[in-house]
């Protein structure tokens, strides 16, 4: 029996399916007339199976590419068949042909991190999801696309403005934590992208940041156009229809898609310390790829 695992660019799982994919008319050919000849699959990161292999990688706003892995290639001396597609070809292709099941998969997770405890404050999102990637937000070079911003690694997005209490208690604990990364030497970072926070602009938002202790940490104030995409994404407030709860908290993979959220104050394995102090959260972020 086949079995078919959705690969992203960095070689994590984004979803599998086990048995024969068809199109929507039945055929099982439907992908056999796309491919051409290429490289073997050796050094591939996908684990040694006696199955055949479908690799899918996308890459964000990019082309993708579809590798068909026989068992003679993993060991080095078969050839692969590969295609290559625009990335909204394929997404559409796959939603519109595919007849069998995708197991859900963490985006741009490892299943090793997936019950890592320092994971366990986040809640998955219901769907892969991403952030309004082509809005745009402001820091102290100006304006620039959120996906820029993001700078392709992995990131803590805390979501915040100058009126929300526990956003501001919370910033100094996230700034030691940023800091910590970055000496360490680990991809992932954390920013704070100020938002819903009317007659308050960057400067003022980055001034208050310096002022109660999270100095050097990261920050943007996000556009209107942004602030939709997000109230969109998490649901406005019964009190205000214009803005979201806060504190909110954005786990992204690399790929700029949703690996996690928090929505209030969060807290370590014991349920009371602080989430950002807590060890566990530095060794499940210094992970992140």
């Amino acid at each position: 029996m086949p079995s078919l695992l959705l690969i992203n660019a960095d070689g994590t799982e984004l979803g599998r399916a086990v048995g024969t994919m068809t199109g929507v008319d039945g055929v099982n050919r439907l992908l056999a007339r796309r491919f051409r000849r290429s490289s073997s699959c050796a050094g591939s990161n996908v684990a040694r199976t006696r199955f055949s292999t479908l690799q899918i990688q996308v890459r964000a706003h990019e082309r993708v590419q579809i590798t068909l892995c026989s068992l003679a290639d993993f060991g080095g001396n078969g050839m692969a068949l590969t295609h290559s597609f625009t990335r909204r070809a394929t997404l559409i292709g796959a939603a519109a042909a595919t007849t069998a099941t995708i197991l859900p998969a963490h985006a741009a997770m490892p299943i090793a991190l997936r019950t890592h405890p320092g994971f366990r404050a986040w809640t998955p999102p219901m769907r892969t999801g991403g952030l309004p990637l082509r809005e745009l937000v402001e820091n102290e070079a100006g304006q620039r696309r959120l996906v820029d911003w993001l700078d392709h690694r992995p990131a803590v997005v805390a979501m915040w403005a100058t009126w929300c209490a526990p956003c501001l208690i919370e910033k100094p604990h996230q700034a030691a934590m940023g800091r910590r990364l970055a000496t360490s030497g680990a991809s992932a970072r954390i920013l704070a992208l100020q938002a819903y926070d009317d007659g308050v602009d960057f400067a003022h938002g980055r001034a208050l940041l310096d002022r109660i202790g999270a100095r050097g940490l990261p920050s943007a104030r996000a556009t209107p156009p942004a602030e939709d995409v997000l109230r969109r994404m998490f649901g406005a407030t019964r009190a205000n229809g214009s803005e979201t709860t806060l504190p909110t908290v954005l786990l992204i993979g690399a790929d700029g898609l949703e690996i996690g959220r928090a929505i209030g104050t969060m807290t370590g394995l014991d349920g009371e310390s602080d989430y950002w102090q807590d060890e566990a959260t530095f060794d499940f972020l210094s992970r992140l790829l």
